[in-house]
């Protein structure tokens, strides 16, 4: 099992880096500031920290998905390029697959999407735990595609983020995934478990343990 960092603040990455807990960076929610930019970023992080990353590609068009994925790959030595699940997007990573460029859709919802990635050979999906309405996706269907990945043989590895608590993250390690992507925040909580109660809470726990 994997766990993958979202890019932040280069102190923020290099104190988990320093852990040795972490087996890759994110990259794909990071926005930076109009003095630096994406890519720059990246190789920032590069300096730091000697890890596999993963890199949005948002082209639309067969075409665009191709190239840019082409000039993403070589931004480090280990890439993964991260595209949301369309048509193209599905026959594109195909042909980089078979030229030794790894990938990963995501948007992932459904047990049939996640088959079809896998039928087509690809060699990552992710699935939001949180959508961008901040609806919960049920975890019977992330288990639901583990079952039906090992029915059928799949190799594609199956990976979850916007993991938001610990409540969460407990149901992805019982589930079995093969990554997950993780704020800082959030990973430093599994070490303190009680900074995710209320204050109310909290405080109570303190008073049990005097």
């Amino acid at each position: 099992m994997y766990i993958y960092l979202k890019a932040g603040q280069i102190k923020d990455l290099s104190r988990v880096y320093a852990t040795g807990l972490i087996d890759g960076i994110d990259t794909e929610y990071f926005h930076t500031d109009n003095k630096t930019s994406y890519k720059d970023h990246i190789k920032s992080i590069l300096k730091e920290i000697d890890l596999p990353i993963t890199i949005q590609n948002n082209a639309y068009e067969f075409d665009d998905i191709i190239s840019e994925s082409k000039k993403l790959a070589k931004v480090a030595k280990d890439t993964v390029i991260k595209m949301n699940l369309s048509e193209n997007t599905i026959k594109a990573a195909q042909v980089l697959e078979h030229q030794k460029i790894n990938t990963c859709i995501t948007s992932i919802q459904n047990v049939s999407q996640a088959t079809l990635a896998a039928k087509a050979g690809i060699q990552n999906i992710t699935i939001s735990v949180t959508d961008i309405k901040n609806k919960q996706i049920d975890f019977d269907i992330i288990e639901a595609i583990c079952r039906a990945y090992d029915i059928y043989g799949f190799q594609t590895k199956i990976g979850i983020d916007e993991v938001t608590n610990i409540a969460q993250l407990n149901n992805a390690f019982k589930i079995g995934v093969d990554y997950i992507v993780l704020s800082t925040h959030l990973f430093w909580q599994i070490f303190d478990p009680i900074q995710n109660r209320p204050r109310k809470q909290i405080e109570n726990f303190k008073f049990e343990l005097e």
